[in-house]
């Protein structure tokens, strides 16, 4: 029975509308507004919301220069600091290098002159740090290295980062410092925030 009266309305106002009453037709008219406004204001709400939630891509393209020392650090006994001037990553760097081998590893295809490294680093800016593991090649008859950095972990503005960077650049011929570029991406999570 309520279905009926429910339906009985509606089709009262639906007529009523083509009456020349304007209460009623206005109100035909302010129902349907009110319904794409609300339609309207959900749909923002909405895609207002899964915009907070999706990682922001941030490009990095800085230079970092630095040294290469001894340390007790490392396992294979050389570590790294830096400094970046500018960018997202603008702040120190520090690494600890966990393992090296001559000829990349391959011994038989290059010479001892090129080695492979793994690390770990951490760069070290005024809002968090970002953690990485590395991999790098460097030739030192040609004074040249590049390296992969993956983003293990991260604090402050980097908390729940990902993403790769990829530095390369030369080294000095005494072998204790160098001058580098870092580029690639990192997506800052912003689903906690």
């Amino acid at each position: 029975m309520k279905t009926k009266i429910h339906i009985a309305r509606f089709s009262n106002v639906l007529t009523s509308a083509a009456s020349p009453n304007r209460f009623s037709t206005i109100s035909l008219r302010g129902i349907i507004s009110i319904a794409v406004i609300t339609v309207v204001l959900l749909a923002s709400q909405q895609r207002l919301a899964s915009q907070s939630t999706v990682d922001k891509r941030e490009s990095v393209d800085v230079e970092l220069t630095g040294t290469i020392f001894q340390c007790s650090e490392s396992v294979v006994g050389f570590c790294a600091a830096g400094t970046i001037a500018t960018g997202p990553l603008k702040g120190t760097k520090e690494a600890a290098y966990t393992g090296a081998a001559l000829s990349a590893g391959m011994p038989l295809v290059e010479p001892a002159t090129t080695f492979s490294y793994s690390g770990v680093q951490v760069f070290h800016t005024e809002k968090g740090d970002l953690h990485m593991s590395i991999v790098g090649v460097q030739d030192t008859t040609r004074l040249v290295f590049t390296e992969i950095a993956r983003v293990t972990g991260a604090t402050g503005r980097f908390a729940g980062a990902s993403g790769n960077l990829f530095i390369s650049g030369t080294v000095s011929t005494d072998g204790a410092s160098f001058d580098s570029r870092i580029t690639g991406e990192i997506c800052l999570d912003r689903s906690s925030r």
